[in-house]
């Protein structure tokens, strides 16, 4: 009987890869209904150490309605053949719940990143250090008196002994969000994700000072020749009014001007230089290096989108994981330098963008608990 149920196995899983096969849907080695119907033969086989369990679980996630439960029960041999038709089928109508069955829940996460759009707009504002407000919609925040309807009505609820004192903000921009700001001057900020910019409620008679840290686009207004000074933990950039663009990490700060021009001062160094447009200052703890660049490549995040000119793809998944928020591996270290020219999109789901690279390159890419793995010439691996 043993032998005559393997037999109904075997049968069954290869009429079913034949549909598959001459079916619309995708039947290569890498798509997941091909997986499934491979890993439920392994298990309805006795191939996988917890078949058993494996078994319940499916039984349990498919809907008794449309798996005809007599069946199971009077053979059994029968039902671990027909398990396979059945998660086909329930494969092309409840996949959500055989993605339980077959991922851990760290792996379900990141598909759960890689399938969704990250929502654009969202920020933490703290107010006064002394209260913390949540934003996640496309709003403009206003400092001092005119703050956004949307936190108003908390800021009115504050105990402020003098209104008519500076009151410094903070406002923080998670992974996978950005945010426009308007200062009480009248410059405009673009915050990018993973950014902090500390500001007064007005400024002083004689400067504007604010405090970076991440990525920002500043558009500064004019002030009756008050400077507007932008101040990173290596920088201090200085103007008076234009655009440009600051990016402050541990390693390194890189300003970079569309117009007009600014002054740099290299904390550390204790030096001062002035660049002008399309030129980026790239300031280290020791030195400030000067390079032509297009500044449209710089602030293309602003519209949504990533511009790369000959960049490294370990350059553009830094980019990604600040975005999205998922962490890549590389199995071959050579994969790392493959270069790319291109523009991305930073709406699209991560899904869609691997498909771009997939295309274009011999490259995969595969989930797993840490994020997903890259790989060069899967079909060799």
């Amino acid at each position: 009987m043993k032998e005559s149920a393997n037999n109904n196995n075997k049968k069954v899983y290869r009429n079913l890869i034949k549909i598959l096969k001459n079916s619309d849907i995708d039947s290569n080695t890498d798509s997941i209904y091909y997986k499934l119907i491979t890993r439920l033969y392994s298990i309805i086989s006795k191939e996988e150490p917890d078949y058993e369990l494996l078994l319940k679980r499916i039984f349990k996630s498919i809907p008794q309605k449309k798996t005809g439960r007599n069946i199971f029960v009077r053979n059994r041999y029968f039902a671990y053949a027909a398990s396979i038709a059945i998660l086909l089928f329930a494969v092309f109508n409840y996949s959500e719940n055989f993605k339980n069955i077959f991922y851990s829940a760290k792996t379900r996460e990141v598909i759960n990143k890689i399938s969704e759009v990250p929502k654009r707009y969202k920020a933490t504002l703290i107010i006064n250090d002394s209260c913390s407000v949540r934003i996640e919609k496309d709003s403009v925040a206003y400092s001092g008196n005119k703050l956004d309807k949307s936190i108003v009505n908390i800021v009115a609820g504050l105990k402020i002994s003098d209104r008519s004192e500076i009151q410094m903000h903070s406002l923080l921009i998670p992974k996978g969000g950005e945010f426009f700001l308007i200062l009480p001057d009248g410059t405009e900020v673009h915050l990018n994700s993973n950014s902090k910019l500390k500001y007064p409620s007005k400024f002083s008679e004689d400067k504007r000072e604010v405090y970076l840290e991440g990525e920002a686009f500043f558009c500064v207004s004019h002030s009756d020749g008050i400077p507007f000074l932008v101040i990173t933990n290596k920088s201090i950039t200085k103007v008076l009014g234009t655009e440009f663009n600051v990016k402050s990490d541990s390693l390194i700060n890189q300003v970079t001007l569309c117009s007009g021009s600014v002054e740099i001062e290299n904390l550390l160094a204790k030096t001062k230089i002035i660049i002008k447009p399309e030129e980026q200052a790239t300031i280290t703890n020791q030195k400030t290096d000067i390079e032509i660049v297009d500044s449209y490549e710089i602030r293309a995040w602003t519209e949504g989108k990533y511009y790369f000119r000959e960049k490294t793809l370990k350059e553009i998944t830094d980019k990604l994981n600040e975005w999205y928020d998922v962490d890549f591996q590389f199995k071959e270290n050579r994969t790392k330098s493959i270069l790319f020219t291109g523009m991305i999109n930073r709406n699209n789901i991560l899904n869609e963008i691997f498909e771009l690279f997939e295309t274009s390159y011999n490259l995969k890419f595969r989930v797993n608990d840490y994020g997903v793995l890259i790989i060069e010439n899967p079909d060799n691996s």
